[in-house]
């Protein structure tokens, strides 16, 4: 990513909604959502069940090395990205980021 796109990417403001369910949530689209105390961002690579969970998940590639995998749970690759830059979160605790116009 160039400098100039990380900086937009950290430039607010821009419109979010929470996704109703799973078939607002296309791949690829970027997310925000609450990590603790940190505001976490990424970009949407999976959507849909994982093996031994209830409810519906989003599989996050992040844009920093703050996840916990590399789109791999429990043996199942649900997608591929580059170590700690992956992790699962229920649908319900993203928003949907939109561009400002």
């Amino acid at each position: 990513m160039r400098d100039s796109d990380d900086e937009a990417e950290k430039a607010e403001p821009r419109a979010t909604q929470p996704p109703q369910n799973i078939n607002e949530v296309q791949l690829g689209c970027r997310v925000v959502f609450k990590r603790g105390t940190d505001l976490e961002r990424g970009t949407v690579r999976y959507a849909g069940r994982l093996v031994g969970k209830d409810g519906q998940y989003l599989g996050i590639e992040l844009n920093t090395n703050t996840g916990n995998h590399d789109g791999t749970y429990q043996n199942h690759t649900y997608f591929k990205c580059k170590p700690k830059r992956g992790i699962f979160i229920p649908i319900n605790k993203v928003q949907l980021v939109y561009p400002s116009v």
